[in-house]
């Protein structure tokens, strides 16, 4: 079973979704013939169970839900509803509703986790840092900028405290906290912390490109995109307010300055 999942989880991130659904679903079938009862105690099944649900994420949130909710029926050994075991399950669920427009139950979820984490693991820990950057991205998509900003900054402490700055997290709440600044014209702050991010991406290429198989560049790249392109975005963005701002200080007439701008995606202030 291990090793099928194991398969399965290789399957997802090699972006062959339809695969990874058949061996889960296989698995699932297998799991309860050959155990009977006590598949629901057996911790490779909880496991399978969430990982179908991410599998559907995308695709099929309503299935995930499905999915995510008896994994939190679930009693496999060792991982009570304290353990990280179910504190992730929470957490992927409050992604499906964040995703099926329910803000209101995703966020009580992550309030509700935050609260559990601190009271048994702290505030130092991977899980609670991983929960605040959800709580700011959530948000973020709400434009409610502040509480992100005041989420995400705090986990970034936090995680610059505890694990440093030599990990994905790190370069991921350095990404969260731009785009939050970048959303409040805090152009400045921004693009220090755009280029934070981009340099990790650019360092990590130095240090390890060499070494990887061209497999293994491709899935590097598709998990560093996201980094380069939003800074690459946010450049544009810059460079198109700044054309604008000049072209509404030379006297051309409205019309013509508004069609201007209107060719780069902008619209020029004319008070």
């Amino acid at each position: 079973v291990r090793i099928m999942l194991q398969s399965g989880v290789l399957l997802q991130r090699t972006g062959r979704a339809r695969s990874a659904e058949e061996t889960y679903l296989n698995l699932i079938v297998f799991c309860k013939d050959f155990l009977g009862d006590d598949y629901v105690s057996y911790t490779p099944y909880a496991t399978l169970i969430n990982n179908l649900a991410l599998n559907y994420m995308e695709t099929n949130p309503q299935q995930a839900e499905i999915y995510l909710k008896e994994a939190l029926d679930l009693h496999p050994s060792g991982h009570g509803e304290n353990s990280a075991y179910y504190f992730q399950t929470l957490l992927n669920l409050a992604s499906v509703y964040e995703r099926t427009n329910r803000p209101e139950e995703a966020n009580s979820i992550l309030n509700d986790i935050l609260e559990k984490i601190k009271q048994n693991q702290g505030t130092n820990s991977y899980d609670y840092i991983t929960t605040l950057n959800n709580l700011g991205q959530l948000h973020f998509n709400l434009n409610q900028l502040e509480k992100s900003e005041q989420y995400t900054s705090e986990a970034l402490r936090l995680q610059e405290e505890t694990f440093g700055k030599n990990n994905l997290m790190y370069q991921t709440l350095v990404h969260n906290l731009a785009e939050t600044y970048q959303w409040q014209n805090r152009f400045n702050e921004a693009e220090a912390l755009f280029r934070i991010a981009v340099q990790k991406v650019l360092t990590d290429v130095e240090k390890n490109f060499s070494y990887l198989s061209e497999s293994e560049k491709r899935s590097f790249y598709q998990h560093n995109a996201l980094f380069i392109n939003e800074y690459a975005n946010f450049a544009s963005r810059i460079s198109q307010m700044i054309l604008c701002r000049l072209f509404s200080l030379i006297p051309w007439t409205v019309s013509t300055a508004a069609l201007l701008c209107s060719l780069i995606d902008m619209t020029p202030d004319m008070t």
